[in-house]
């Protein structure tokens, strides 16, 4: 029985410091979410003009140019940029908040979920 409370107080004292990470979001989050004061928030989106996902979700990506900072990055063109986010897919979307690198996805309807637009 000891066993049982122990296990149980643990998980609480985890869940009670895990709480505070993501301040700003109702936990338990899933996914993280941006902080309220919406520093500076950029999206760098990694593309190349062979790729058919790209041109499907650049109308995605161009709805969301007018909230956010989104810069476009041909991984043909700047192959240098794209090895030093480790790009190994495209489309890939960094989402980046005051130059640290946040999330990541290759999914722009995802993207839109993690910006909560």
């Amino acid at each position: 029985m000891k066993r049982y409370y122990r296990r149980i107080s643990a998980l609480f004292v985890i869940a009670l410091i895990a709480i505070p990470l993501f301040p700003g979001c109702e936990p338990p989050a899933k996914t993280p979410c941006l902080p309220k004061a919406n520093p500076a928030v950029r999206v760098v989106w990694f593309h190349a003009e062979w790729c058919g996902p790209c041109k499907r979700q650049a109308p995605t990506i161009e709805k969301l140019k007018s909230r956010y900072t989104i810069i476009d990055v041909d991984i043909d063109q700047n192959p240098q940029l794209a090895g030093r986010f480790s790009v190994r897919a495209v489309p890939t979307y960094v989402v980046t908040i005051d130059g640290k690198e946040w999330a990541r996805t290759n999914d722009a309807e995802e993207l839109r979920r993690l910006l909560g637009r």
